[in-house]
């Protein structure tokens, strides 16, 4: 048994875990998933959005994966993803994200400069100019690494709420089992370049010294410059991203040298670790300033991250390893992302079929099912075979509020990873470069601009369904009414009970071969 981390810090590194957990969704991660996240900027836009994704994916699988509704054998949400429980902050309790320094408006206050004697202080000074030292925290460390790195070297992970649950779980080792933590973060960012080998090495110092402390691993993907933004007018506390390479060299450099000279147990400090970049750069026609307005939409280059952390906790392998993107002037189709696949045991599935068979379940749920399956709506289809079959005789009563909220989610979920999927098919690549993974125009409108958030996705009877067969490039399959066939003759997965009989036998029923 193979216990699973997965820690993304920074505003890049919550976006590399959105693509994550649609991974698991598909049935492409052979584990269940620890996830937590690290960031200085709590309130940022994109570190919100793959929050409330986590939230839904949990309520998701409690409410399909358990008790009287079951998808059994179905590959949808095989994978449990443990997302720490968002609190008011009480002792003990865990929390969604971790902040180095919640709270403290500066690095001044940080290490209570008014307090210090006078040598101490010239020394602060020496270090830190008078804009480091008032730069305001609350919106992370600004591409800043010196300031993340300041930060959380004078934070001690004892007592830390959000990793009550991660260190105790490191006593594991001792019994032998194996676990796996993975980080992901951008190398030209603030919290992410600073954090990344700081946390390796205070885990790291928890298990050194543990007996089969071989079991111990960790892994990390690192996030080269990848897309670009508009300069940012203010008092020069805000990162440019015309900064971004030369920041990415010299953290390279300075990386080059830490794994070069430091081990543990006589393990290096990432057992596996992996470099992910784009060039060109992707721009986004807008300033990047944090908070609540730095939500930006999904990129491919994230989905590569995600597949680096799938592969390191399924493979053992050591080592580093590096993805860029292919040459100018190509289309970007499944070929071109790195290959996996996973044994469900009946059946092995590949990255093309778990993404293409996702998308279209959500397209088929949003537009063609989940409309007539509400409170009002589905008792004017109580004849359909469909429904005698897989919620009559299963003895579901969609009226009820536990049943009507796990359709919501799902409605709510669909809605996420066609987005998140129309987002990857709308990258700014310029008119030589196209991504050809799904037909995205079926069921969202490409923006005249990149904007904040994912592009905006048709309503849902809008939904052009004589693109359904060939809703994913290179894998024609079943139009709708082959799936309302396949629907009402086909039967729900091994072992499936109540509401996930339905879904498990629509999720089949779009399969691609």
């Amino acid at each position: 048994m193979t216990k699973c981390y997965l820690i993304g810090m920074g505003g890049t590194g919550a976006k590399c875990l959105e693509s994550f957990v649609h991974l698991a969704a598909a049935g492409l991660i052979g584990h269940d998933v620890w996830i937590g996240m690290v960031d200085q900027d709590e309130s940022n836009g994109n570190v919100t959005r793959t929050k409330n994704l986590l939230r839904n994916y949990g309520g998701l699988h409690t409410s399909l994966r358990s008790g009287d509704n079951d998808l059994g054998q179905s590959p949808f949400l095989r994978s449990k993803v443990d997302f720490p429980t968002e609190t008011d902050g009480a002792q003990g309790a865990s929390t969604a994200v971790w902040a180095p320094a919640p709270g403290v408006p500066n690095l001044s206050e940080l290490f209570s400069e008014a307090l210090m004697v006078p040598d101490l202080k010239n020394l602060f000074h020496t270090f830190f100019d008078g804009q480091d030292r008032q730069t305001k925290l609350d919106v992370g460390f600004r591409g800043r690494p010196y300031l993340g790195a300041t930060a959380l070297q004078s934070k001690s992970l004892s007592g830390a709420a959000f990793w009550n649950d991660l260190l105790g779980s490191l006593n594991l080792v001792r019994s032998g089992l194996k676990v796996r933590i993975f980080l992901v973060a951008s190398i030209f960012g603030g919290t992410g370049a600073s954090g990344m080998p700081i946390l390796a090495r205070k885990l790291w110092e928890r298990v050194k010294n543990m007996d089969n402390g071989d079991s111990f691993k960790v892994g990390g993907c690192m996030m080269l410059p990848y897309f670009s933004f508009p300069q940012v007018q203010g008092d020069g506390a805000f990162m440019n991203s015309s900064d971004f390479l030369g920041q990415t060299q010299g953290a390279l450099k300075y990386y080059h040298h830490l794994f070069r000279a430091e081990s543990f147990a006589q393990k290096r400090l990432f057992e596996s670790l992996y470099f992910v970049g784009w060039n060109p750069l992707i721009p986004l026609d807008y300033e990047q300033i944090g908070n609540r307005g730095q939500e930006n939409p999904s990129l491919l280059p994230e989905l590569y991250a995600a597949l680096s952390a799938a592969r390191f906790f399924t493979k053992d392998e050591s080592g580093y390893f590096y993805t860029s993107c292919p040459g100018v002037k190509e289309t970007l189709s499944w070929n071109a992302l790195p290959g996996m696949s996973v044994d469900h045991g009946d059946r092995e599935i590949g990255l093309k079929h778990g993404l293409g068979s996702l998308c279209r379940f959500a397209f088929a749920f949003l537009n063609a099912y989940g409309p007539y399956m509400g409170r009002k709506e589905h008792e004017a289809y109580r004849g359909q075979p469909w429904r005698q079959k897989l919620i009559d005789e299963a003895r579901v009563d969609l009226s009820v509020d536990a049943n009507a909220e796990t359709l919501r989610n799902l409605h709510g979920y669909c809605r996420d990873v066609l987005g998140w999927l129309a987002a990857l098919c709308h990258l700014p690549l310029g008119e030589d470069n196209r991504t050809a993974l799904v037909e995205a125009m079926a069921f969202a409108e490409k923006p005249a601009k990149v904007t904040r958030g994912q592009p905006p996705l048709r309503p849902a009877e809008q939904f052009d369904r004589k693109s359904f067969a060939n809703l994913v490039h290179d894998a024609p399959a079943s139009d709708l009414a082959g799936v309302f066939w396949r629907v009402n003759q086909g039967q729900p997965p091994a072992r499936a009970n109540g509401l996930g009989r339905f879904v498990g036998a629509l999720h089949e029923a779009c399969q691609i071969s």
